[in-house]
């Protein structure tokens, strides 16, 4: 009788056993890139993120709803890729005017990490140069950067990516690492193409409409 009785208990454990185990694979899964099985690649990884971002578009153009979902997406896709809480930030920063002044600067929009500087000026730090400069910068080492804008000490690469339209740009994409030499090739290709995405998909009026009115390539830089 004793053996019988243990015997259902024994699979209801085994049961129970099963499904956490399954959970606890797919979790662990994703914090070992593993997909289907198979270690996923970084081009596999952007991939699916920008299928995520296009799914965001076609469901409403809204831009501060989409760069929400966009930053969280980013931030908790690589921490899966990566692991070790990496990045430790994520978000936009989106070009406005700056109140009783000519010019423009970078406001911060949509992100996720600790809190971070509110405004960058124009040509200052790894952001303002990514405006002034109009191209990604990639920073493998921020302690060698004397433009670096300190947010989080944990901090050590970084990467920005513009979003622009018609040669204006309109925000940027920053992204912090607590590792060295974090963001290769293929994370500067793959997140080019996303915001190649926000770009063209967003209805940026709401947010940027007096910066995008400024014509291209004129020299409307904040002051500092």
């Amino acid at each position: 009788i004793g053996m019988a009785a243990a015997r259902p208990a024994a699979a209801a454990a085994a049961a129970t056993a099963a499904v956490a185990a399954l959970f606890g694979a797919y979790y662990l899964g994703r914090e070992k890139k593993v997909h289907s099985g198979v270690r996923e690649t970084k081009r596999q990884l952007y991939d699916r993120l920008k299928a995520r971002v296009e799914g965001f578009l076609e469901k409403s153009d809204d831009a501060v709803s989409a760069l929400a979902n966009t930053a969280a997406l980013i931030f908790n896709e690589l921490h899966a890729f990566n692991g070790e809480a990496d990045p430790n930030w994520a978000g936009f920063y989106i070009m406005r005017p700056i109140s009783d002044k000519k010019g423009r600067s970078l406001v911060l929009g949509p992100f996720n990490g600790k809190p971070a500087v509110v405004k960058i000026d124009i040509g200052k730090g790894v952001c303002g140069t990514a405006v002034l400069e109009k191209s990604t910068q990639v920073v493998a080492d921020v302690h060698k950067c004397p433009n670096h804008i300190a947010c989080d000490s944990n901090s050590k690469s970084e990467i920005v990516v513009p979003i622009m339209k018609d040669g204006v740009v309109l925000a940027v994409l920053d992204i912090d690492s607590p590792n060295m030499n974090t963001f290769k090739p293929a994370d500067k290709k793959g997140l080019e193409d996303i915001c190649k995405l926000l770009s063209a998909g967003l209805n940026w009026n709401s947010l940027t409409s007096e910066i995008y009115n400024i014509k291209a390539g004129s020299d409307c830089t904040s002051g500092g």
